[in-house]
């Protein structure tokens, strides 16, 4: 319901400059029908705060939208400050999730409401903000940038619903805001893209076509969707790319390049196109609803080249052309799209001379096909030079070729080895032999006759070597040509010779992009190349070949991809995508389905890492899943099934996660295959944990749990027992967590599994630290430091060195710790892990502050301060916790309370008490210092209660500070006082209260 604010003074109509900002409080609606009262209360204290603050900075309240706000101020500083001030109390005492969104411009009051851009765009704008955040838009940025107390970080430009061109949007970055990534954003709109990042600007140096450019940006103007059709190696691709180029100050919203060379399934053209142009792929939109949304209202242009081979997926062409009414589309293909609005433009081959013209050397050096053979010519051999003796046959070679442009820039590379009369000859004779009949086209069969005429100059063996490396896509590495190619008995030669010969003879190109030089061939290459694969009679022998090499790779691969070596392994993956796609694909046409699972499992790991479960995941494995498959492979078919089901539970098609789960434990209960059925109940009880159905997950767990010790399993029972730990973890119960925690410590004991019996001693170690168990906690550590040091696991090396600084900071061995951080630093930077720079920064301080270096100490502790500020929160208790203990030291009260806010809103954002708890103690403090000796005893005696609950006492070096307090607290309080004191119990959230009273900043 909608209701207007008693500050408000309605007008018939009137115009004001007015700061507008909305909030709005995340998660209201879910909250209300799963815990009513605790939404009344977050929606109360929203309120609260909202009208205390708006009241503070002379704000009004047009309207209340039920769980968010619409109002206006006379200054866009005042707005800012403001939205601050709400993010920062809406913390405390509880948390309210609430987003902000602002602009400033002319409104118009009219009927009790307020009108303008101004109300649009800071709607919009608040729709793509997080909780937590404050985003504004440039004009506002413009007002309030010269304010030194504000810090402010560009987000990029968007466009937004029914606002046609794009904007600037800004994120307030004061500590403890959020700061958004811009790629994870979503909203009334869209982020723009960088679109010439991927753009060509060069493919080969651009000859001729000129007016064939002109023509083709004239037809820019009057139609939307133009395709460019011819024969391979008509130059199509690089018209498109010149023709892009000059039209780009045309489209505002950029150009943007999209090859479709590797694409090989008509159904992932439009995923293709989603996953090259960056796009975040949606878990309920399909891949063409994420395109439309993108283009919906950008002017801009779309090159896709190559669309022959998928020409099925022209609808996908089609819808983006209906739905987005300012996107131009300039299509390269062999064949029309036929689809209404389509625009066709034959791409000719190159001029060529008249031959029974008298030519002059001037005329034939100005012709497009001639200039580009004697360009290409030069390139092979830099001493050729087009002459009056040469020019004439140079130009019936031009002719010959009818000016396609692949055809003369291959046979101008053989000026290597030939003369152009001898190349001539050549191609006469070639042509004789291989041309191609009724089939193919005209000047396809020219093309044919020029790559095939390459091919007939190769060794016998070259031409073998050739076939294969066909099956490529997309590229390959040299190790890649060597195992597959070299598994075929008739290559019996040098294969790294065999592609230079290749690479020579213009039929194998090169790519240096990359770290690794990789191989390719021109699609019209290819396609002769696949062609002659097909008649060989061994090509099965090949396929098989190809399959086992990358099934090698991605299981070597698999083991990695969650583990400190996930980044290398992941660039070496990821360019071999399209071949491993391919592999699938060649295994499932071979029918050697085993294969096709193996690579499938394999991939798992990395379809996971790389955020791939929503797209590739899910389409192979019901590509692969769908087929019929024998008894024999129906446990490895099921397992893959459950994978499937995992992915679309992390995709939100939970609907679908539970009927394969539940179909899964039907059969396997039928099957009475007790290991299937332990390995289902754990997969569906982890279904249930993770939709917060903690009862029946807890009820499947343990009947997994179950199963496996009644097999001994040890392996599954690992997990089953990890799982039910992780559950308690989650119901706030730690200490009943742990017991679970140390039986898979002595299960990976006992299979001698290294890694994982390693984190299991470094879990055990933090528990023993936190427990004050600082001894066992270093023998501990300097134990596992070897192993993960072995192996090169350099997350693990790293947290093992920093639990073992604060065990040396609490012995105030400040030289030890100095030396470790010098490690943990550089394992930081190395591995560029955030934990890892925050951490050794907080080590670095507690070692010079326990050294006496001030200046030192508060510098490393801004460094800190900056990356949290970046959002970077995984070391916030600790960090926090010491730097609240080093202020204290330095009489800095607002940072103690600063810190003491952050401690404390931990609690709730995560609910864990090794943050809660020292924020009460320090709030203790505080009170003290005031002389509230009654809270404060309060305070630090229910503190004392949770660390006797938890196991986990005063740290070492804050027992003396501790001790002092508790004298303090007995000399000015009476016997009955403390007492009362030591017996009052609170609730987490009056303990809140009461700690709010003290830390409010001043």
């Amino acid at each position: 319901m909608v209701r207007h604010s008693k500050n408000v003074t309605m007008h018939k109509s009137k115009r004001i400059l007015a700061a507008v900002m909305f909030t709005d409080m995340v998660g209201f609606t879910a909250l209300m029908s799963t815990d009513e009262a605790s939404a009344r209360k977050k929606i109360d204290r929203h309120r609260q705060v909202i009208e205390e603050q708006h009241e503070k900075f002379e704000g009004k309240i047009i309207n209340y939208f039920g769980d968010g706000t619409l109002s206006i101020f006379s200054s866009s500083v005042n707005a800012v400050e403001c939205a601050i001030e709400i993010q920062g109390q809406l913390k405390t005492p509880i948390n309210v999730p609430v987003r902000i969104g602002i602009d400033v411009g002319d409104i118009v009051f009219e009927k009790g409401n307020i009108l303008g851009d101004a109300v649009n765009l800071a709607s919009r704008i608040e729709s793509f903000s997080v909780p937590g955040a404050i985003l504004i838009s440039e004009a506002v940025y413009r007002q309030v940038k010269n304010h030194s107390h504000f810090q402010c970080k560009s987000l990029g430009q968007f466009y937004f619903k029914n606002i046609p061109k794009p904007s600037e949007v800004y994120a307030v970055a004061n500590p403890g805001l959020i700061v958004p990534d811009p790629s994870e954003l979503k909203g009334k709109g869209h982020r723009e893209v960088s679109s010439n990042e991927k753009f060509p600007k060069t493919l080969t140096t651009f000859l001729g076509r000129e007016k064939e450019v002109e023509e083709i940006c004239d037809l820019l103007n009057t139609h939307r969707l133009i395709t460019l059709t011819g024969p391979g190696g008509t130059g199509k691709t690089s018209l498109s790319v010149k023709v892009a180029w000059e039209v780009v100050d045309r489209f505002p919203g950029g150009i943007f390049w999209m090859p479709l060379v590797s694409v090989k399934s008509t159904e992932a053209v439009a995923l293709e196109c989603v996953s090259y142009l960056g796009l975040k792929e949606d878990a309920v939109l399909s891949s063409e609803d994420v395109l439309i949304a993108f283009f919906k209202e950008k002017k801009a242009l779309l090159v896709l080249d190559n669309f022959e081979h998928v020409i099925k997926a022209a609808h996908v062409i089609d819808q983006l052309h209906k739905a987005c009414t300012e996107l131009a589309i300039l299509v390269s293909s062999r064949i029309i799209l036929q689809v209404q609005g389509e625009k066709e433009y034959q791409v000719p081959p190159f001029k060529v001379p008249i031959l029974d013209k008298a030519n002059t050397l001037d005329e034939l050096k100005e012709t497009p096909s001639v200039a580009l053979f004697t360009q290409r010519a030069q390139a092979s051999r830099r001493n050729f030079t087009l002459t009056h003796e040469n020019s004439k046959t140079v130009a019936e070679i031009c002719v010959r070729l009818d000016g396609l442009p692949l055809g003369i820039e291959l046979a101008a590379a053989r000026t290597k080895i030939f003369s152009p009369e001898s190349l001539l000859k050549r191609l006469n004779t070639s042509f004789d032999v291989l041309k191609g009949g009724g089939q193919f086209p005209p000047r396809h069969q020219t093309i044919r006759q020029t790559i095939a005429w390459s091919y007939d100059l190769l060794e016998m063996e070259e031409q073998l070597l050739f076939k294969c490396i066909s099956l490529f896509v997309g590229g390959c590495t040299l190790e890649a040509i060597e195992e597959i190619c070299g598994e075929n008995e008739l290559l019996n030669g040098d294969i790294v010779e065999g592609v230079m010969a290749l690479v020579d003879k213009s039929l194998l190109s090169t790519d240096d992009s990359a770290n690794e030089l990789r191989f390719f061939m021109l699609e019209t290459i290819n396609e002769f190349a696949s062609e002659e694969l097909g008649k060989y009679k061994e090509k099965s022998v090949v396929k098989k070949a190809y399959i086992n090499y990358y099934l090698r790779l991605t299981e070597e691969a698999e083991p990695h991809f969650y583990s400190s070596e996930a980044e290398v392994w992941d660039s070496i993956v990821s360019p071999e995508l399209p071949n491993i796609r391919a592999a699938i694909d060649h295994a499932i046409d071979l029918n050697e389905m085993a294969l096709a699972y193996r690579l499938a499992k394999s991939l798992i790991p990395f379809w996971n890492s790389r955020g791939m479960t929503a797209s590739e995941g899910v389409q192979q494995l019901e590509k692969i899943t769908a087929v019929p498959v024998s008894a024999s492979l129906m446990v490895e078919r099921l397992k893959l099934k459950q994978s499937l089901a995992s992915f679309y539970l992390f995709t939100l098609s939970r609907h679908k996660s539970e009927l394969i789960f539940e179909d899964c434990l039907v059969y396997w209960r039928q099957q009475d295959d007790k290991n299937q059925l332990g390995l289902i109940l754990n997969d569906i009880g982890w279904y249930h944990i993770v939709v917060g159905n903690f009862r029946k997950g807890e009820v499947y767990t343990q009947e997994a749990r179950v199963i496996f010790e009644r097999l001994s399993n040890k392996k599954r029972l690992v997990a089953s027992l990890n799982s039910i730990g992780m559950l308690k973890m989650w119901q706030r119960k730690p200490l009943e967590a742990i017991p679970f925690f140390e039986q898979t410590f002595v299960l990976t004991e006992e299979l001698k599994d290294q890694r994982r019996n390693a984190q299991s001693i470094l879990n055990t170690a933090y528990c023993n630290y936190l427990m004050g168990k600082y001894k066992l906690a270093e023998r501990q550590l300097e134990q596992v430091l070897i192993t993960f040091r072995n192996s090169s696991s350099l997350i693990f090396e790293e947290t093992a060195l920093i639990w073992l600084c604060f065990i040396y900071y609490e012995y105030g061995d400040y030289n030890k710790c100095r030396e470790l951080c010098v490690r943990i630093s550089e394992i930081g930077e190395e591995a560029n892990i955030v934990f890892g720079k925050g951490m050794a920064y907080t080590c670095m301080a507690l070692a010079e502050f326990g050294s006496g270096n001030p200046d030192v100490t508060r510098d490393l502790m801004r460094k800190t301060e900056e990356l949290i500020a970046k959002g970077e929160k995984h070391f916030t208790y600790i960090t926090t916790a010491s730097q609240a203990s080093i202020e204290w030291e330095y009489g800095d009260l607002e940072m103690v309370k600063t810190c003491c806010r952050r401690l404390l809103s931990h609690e709730i954002e995560h609910g864990s008490y090794l943050g809660f708890i020292p924020g009460i103690e320090i709030s203790a403090k505080i009170a003290a210092r005031d002389g509230q000796y009654k809270s404060a005893a309060i305070l630090f005696f229910n503190a004392q209660v949770m660390r006797a609950e938890l196991s986990t006492p005063i740290r070492k070096s804050e027992e003396n500070k501790y001790q002092e307090l508790l004298k303090d607290l007995k000399r000015n309080l009476s016997e009955k006082e403390f007492l009362f004191a030591q017996k009052h119990r609170l609730e987490d959230r009056e303990l809140l209260t009461l700690a709010n009273r003290f830390i409010k900043s001043q």
